[in-house]
């Protein structure tokens, strides 16, 4: 990552995502970080649950005094505007548990100056054979979740 904008980041992302997914038929979690003094970190998704996990990644955004994270992951998700009786239904059973979901690799950016930006390539499998719809962005800055709002703010112990 250099001085791109966010979506200039994830698009670079998501091609990267792309080539390896054709290659190897999935994706690793991983997180790409611009430190505060510029540098480019990339980590894997650490070991532990999802929790836990969470609280390491918001452990090292800290210690690099993060200004822009990009996580990308395989997701399940709803590809419709969820009710409040959706978002019941899934915290009792998990979206991968839903007749509509989808199966996506997703990728979720914030940065300190521009926000957030969830984007996301729908897989298609086709047999033996799985691939990557193109990639669709939306900004996201009023989303929620423990993935969400991962970069320090100054004064506070986030």
């Amino acid at each position: 990552m250099s001085k791109d904008s966010l979506q200039d980041t994830i698009d670079v992302i998501a091609e990267r995502a792309a080539k390896l997914f054709d290659q190897h038929g999935e994706v690793t979690p991983v997180y790409v970080v611009r430190a505060g003094n510029g540098q480019e970190v990339v980590f894997e998704r650490p070991p532990g649950d999802k929790d836990t996990a969470v609280t390491i990644v918001r452990a090292v955004l800290r210690m690099y005094r993060a200004t822009r994270v990009v996580t990308v992951t395989e997701a399940w998700m709803l590809d419709r505007p969820t009710t409040p009786v959706d978002l019941d239904k899934i915290a009792r059973e998990g979206v991968e548990a839903q007749p509509e979901r989808i199966e996506v690799v997703l990728i979720m950016g914030e940065d300190a100056a521009e926000g957030a930006i969830m984007a996301r390539m729908q897989i298609i499998r086709d047999g033996g054979h799985a691939r990557l719809g193109p990639l669709k962005c939306s900004r996201h800055d009023a989303s929620e979740g423990r993935m969400v709002g991962l970069l320090p703010h100054e004064g506070t112990a986030h």
